[in-house]
Order: structure tokens, then C-alpha cells, then sequence
């Protein structure tokens, strides 16, 4: 991959987790559709975790185009009432590597879950390696249990 196009492919995942409603398609949690031949389905393999605690994301490629992602570009939503709000991003450490979901691949991710107790969802971005409209998919629901203290031996 060419400097320039690796540069672009940032620029499109992040300019993908940082639009608004416009952007993004009303669909289930979950799935994405990044024009006729993409689309994307995100399973948690973890429903309810302690705050703070891994989190296993499953990313499935059920399209007919190979994607690029990378974890930079996540976001997080809490529900607060009926509505979801996107949480401030927290102070991780990114190399802003990027990856390729082959199309019909299935690829894992661990990602931390936030601190605080309540529901939450996963918002991934993904671009078409060939080019194309970037767009985003969101995890189901997943609840953060308030974590219990850990005794010192």
C-alpha cells in the first residue's frame, strides 16, 4: 500500500467516527451496509463485564469487498434514558496501524470497556479497499457492572 493511500484510509476512518447522524445509516445494531456489495456485522461475544474489563468483538465481513478498520477510530455510546450519547474518548494509546477485513473474513477484537457502570455500545469504522463510502457499525448493548474491590492478600 502506497503512503498516500494509507493516509487517505486514516483520514476516511477518521472522518467516519467523527460525523453525525448524516453519515451514518439507520440500521439494527450491528450491521452496516457500505453501498451494495459491504456490509458489516458486529457480535459481543461478552453482553455484561465489570467496568474496565476486555470486551470481545467479533467483526464479520458478510460482503462482497474487503474493508479497512483500525481501533483509533472507535467510539463509545452510553444510553442515558432513551438516547445515546457519545462518551468523550479516553486516553488510550493508538498506533493508527491499519487493518483489512477480507470480504466473507471474521476477525476478533478486544476492546476495554469504560469505567463507569451503565449500557453501552461499540461504534466501528470501515472503508472499502477499493475505494468508496466509509461508514460505521455499532455493537448490541452491553452492560458495565460496577467493579467489585479486590482484596489484597
Amino acid at each position: 500500500m502506497t503512503k498516500f493511500r494509507l493516509l487517505s484510509c486514516l483520514a476516511l476512518i477518521g472522518v467516519a467516527t467523527s460525523c453525525g447522524g448524516d453519515s451514518e445509516l439507520a440500521l439494527d445494531p450491528g450491521v452496516i451496509v457500505l453501498g451494495r456489495p459491504a456490509r458489516v456485522t458486529l457480535v459481543l461475544l461478552d453482553s455484561v463485564v465489570p467496568s474496565g474489563a476486555s470486551v470481545r468483538v467479533r467483526q464479520i465481513n458478510t460482503g462482497g469487498v474487503a474493508l479497512y478498520y483500525n481501533h483509533c477510530g472507535r467510539r463509545v455510546e452510553r444510553r442515558t434514558g432513551g438516547t445515546w450519547t457519545l462518551e468523550p474518548p479516553d486516553l488510550r494509546v493508538c498506533t493508527a496501524e491499519v487493518f483489512t477485513l477480507p470480504a466473507g473474513a471474521t476477525a476478533d477484537v478486544v476492546v476495554d470497556a469504560p469505567t463507569a457502570a451503565g449500557e453501552y455500545r461499540f461504534v466501528l469504522a470501515f472503508v472499502p479497499v477499493a475505494g468508496g463510502e466509509s461508514g460505521v457499525a455499532r455493537t448490541e448493548s452491553l452492560q458495565v457492572s460496577a467493579a467489585s474491590p479486590q482484596l489484597l492478600p
